[in-house]
């Protein structure tokens, strides 16, 4: 693989001290990618029940070309007698255009050249509000977040091997939370509330389509407790939180990869909520972490075969009803002078079934990892490092 990327940025800034109690500040960024030009080859074996089927040598030479980036932040912290203001706002926007070109040689049937065009706009207005105050001994807070976003992306395929498209997402975030914590007698706890107000609306070529489109209104709780007995420091906490679909795996468009493999998103994607909790403890330069999380509506990869030619494999997305995990990693940070090592070791552990050609199929076997990095202090402030890693066989 080769290629040239040529990238720019400016970034111009203010901050002002109004007193004391109150700060303002803006800072603008401008970005853009001027030309970006990469290539790589593939080389190909496929194979039809047991016997060679074809093989073939793929150029793909890429393009883009990205007109300059704009994002603009601005910031207000201020105080009146003991409550605090902490207000931020974001403005974001992007535009760019790929051009591909795939040309596959293939040794016994006939060649083939793929071009494709993508321009794809991006656009993001957000802010947050957050209002600390002082209340029975602990810390109060109020907040907003509000996040407005925008994506067109046109898809066309010049020999019409893949369907030209056009989608339009538009979504519209709406948050408000609650948080408490506050020092008691045999540790420091906390407490939260969090309510999501979501609505996305998805189009197709300019004409709105309900059924893609979706709005939810959803509570996130959270609680969490620390303590410290001795030289022993332990936090245990419970978090709920979502994640949602990115904009590539809601997409329609079918992007190219070869003659028998396709990639597309699916817009019928829901969002996963991931219930958590996971305690840490600490001594001296030991550290373990614990945690057990089921993610519900979990988004995974997923490939099938195509309705209208099933020897094409098409790489989408889908949702798992439910993707319970646990999660345990044990890390040691002592010092020797001028070395500083750092031993950890773990593993992640799912629990899941699918079915695959009408076949249930178990996905539950522990994957195991494992780092080793070293740090020296040298003389005249030099510093060197050596690192390893490790992972094993798994199904996550």
């Amino acid at each position: 693989m080769s290629g040239t990327n040529e990238a720019l940025r400016g970034i111009a800034g203010v901050n002002y001290e109004i007193s004391p109690k109150h700060y303002a500040g803006v800072k603008y960024t401008v970005s853009g990618v001027p030309r970006s030009e990469n290539m790589s080859t593939i080389n190909s074996m496929v194979h039809a029940d047991g016997v060679l089927y074809d093989q073939w040598e793929s150029v793909d030479r890429a393009k883009t070309h990205s007109s300059p980036s704009h994002r603009m932040n601005a910031y207000y912290n201020g105080k009146f007698g003991d409550l605090n203001v902490d207000f931020n706002a974001d403005f974001f926007t992007s535009e760019n255009r790929s051009i591909s070109s795939v040309t596959e040689t293939s040794e016994n049937y006939d060649d083939r050249t793929v071009t494709s065009e993508n321009n794809v706009q991006n656009r993001l207005t957000a802010t947050k509000l957050v209002l600390p105050y002082p209340v029975l001994g602990g810390k109060f807070s109020l907040g907003n977040e509000n996040t407005a976003t925008f994506r067109e992306d046109d898809y066309r395929n010049a020999e019409n091997f893949i369907q030209t498209s056009n989608t339009t997402i538009k979504e519209r975030n709406n948050s408000f939370f609650a948080e408490y914590s506050r020092a008691i007698p045999i540790g420091q706890l906390g407490a939260g509330l969090r309510y999501e107000n979501f609505r996305s609306d998805y189009f197709d070529n300019g004409v709105k389509i309900d059924g893609q489109s979706r709005k939810y209104g959803q509570w996130f709780p959270n609680v969490s407790f620390s303590t410290q007995v001795r030289n022993v420091y332990l936090q245990a906490s419970y978090t709920v939180k979502t994640k949602r679909p990115r904009y590539r795996e809601l997409s329609s468009n079918v992007f190219y990869a070869n003659r028998f493999l396709m990639q597309t998103g699916n817009p019928f994607l829901e969002p996963s909520v991931i219930h958590d909790v996971t305690l840490v403890s600490t001594w001296k330069f030991v550290q373990l972490m614990a945690s057990y999380a089921n993610e519900k509506s979990a988004i995974i990869n997923w490939v099938e075969q195509m309705e209208k030619n099933p020897a094409i494999s098409l790489l989408s997305y889908r949702n798992l009803d439910k993707l319970p995990s646990f999660t345990a990693y044990l890390t040691l940070s002592p010092t020797f002078g001028i070395w500083s090592p750092q031993l950890s070791g773990g593993f992640i552990k799912q629990w899941v079934t699918i079915t695959m050609n009408n076949q249930p199929v178990q996905l539950n076997k522990p994957l195991p990892t494992a780092s080793f990095k070293n740090s020296f202090k040298l003389p005249k402030e030099f510093i060197l490092t050596l690192d390893a890693n490790y992972q094993g066989k798994g199904d996550i």
